[in-house]
């Protein structure tokens, strides 16, 4: 639907059914800065779902994700759990 998008250094959205925006090694304010961006880019692109993959670790990163998603006006859903254990890296919204 989309070709490759560069958005600063941070956001890319790859050409694919569900634009997929990868956080690993971010940091918090580097994460919620992509993420803001990415959000409003699918938008713009027509785009109702997108996939976010912060990892599992510690959590840091998809606390934060989804509690900003959460509050977010363009959000209109989250999948927090999935029966796929690979799952648990990822948040899936809807817009």
């Amino acid at each position: 639907m989309c070709s490759n998008i560069a958005i600063g250094s941070y956001v890319r959205i790859k050409n694919q059914t569900d634009p997929i925006l990868d956080l690993h090694g971010f940091n918090k304010a580097q994460a919620l800065y992509a993420l803001e961006k990415f959000l409003n880019h699918a938008l713009l692109l027509g785009h109702c779902r997108l996939k976010i993959i912060h990892g599992q670790g510690k959590g840091i990163l998809r606390s934060a994700v989804r509690n900003y998603l959460n509050d977010h006006p363009l959000v209109k859903g989250i999948t927090l759990q999935s029966p796929v254990h690979c799952m648990a890296g990822m948040t899936i919204v809807e817009i």
